[in-house]
């Protein structure tokens, strides 16, 4: 498996979130902004541990136990965009616009610590880099 994939998967799932988000379709770009970042989890922990996750509760949980996971505030960050994403997707919940722009501030607050890990273990993020300037702030 190929952490290039992981990242093209990524950037092509923030791309979609992205225009989810600038047509008021704040649902599917708070998943999405999960998904992709699930993505890139996989990448390191996979680079790591030779090994993926398929439930996010063990990925997160993985990715803590790692050198580079030991930043409380990104964890956090991560179990509550986790938290927002379920909110969406397993229940009658729906996001109004707060949650939505909290959701995207904790996606944008996790891509700015995950890249650097991604460069670090020689892995190319242009791509990604140049979607990421495109989301809000």
């Amino acid at each position: 498996m190929k952490l290039a994939a992981f990242v093209k998967k990524a950037n092509i799932l923030l791309q979609e979130a992205i225009k989810d988000s600038s047509m008021g379709c704040h649902n599917k770009a708070v998943s999405t902004f999960w998904f992709s970042i699930e993505q890139l989890l996989r990448a390191i922990t996979y680079f790591y541990k030779r090994v993926t996750y398929e439930k996010p509760g063990k990925l997160i949980s993985m990715f803590s136990t790692l050198p580079c996971g030991k930043n409380k505030k990104i964890v956090t960050a991560l179990n509550t965009l986790y938290n927002l994403r379920r909110l969406v997707d397993h229940t009658t919940g729906i996001i109004d616009y707060e949650r939505f722009l909290r959701a995207r501030q904790l996606a944008r607050t996790i891509f700015e610590y995950l890249l650097p890990i991604l460069e670090k273990i020689g892995t190319d993020t242009k791509d990604l880099k140049k979607t990421l300037n495109k989301l809000p702030y």
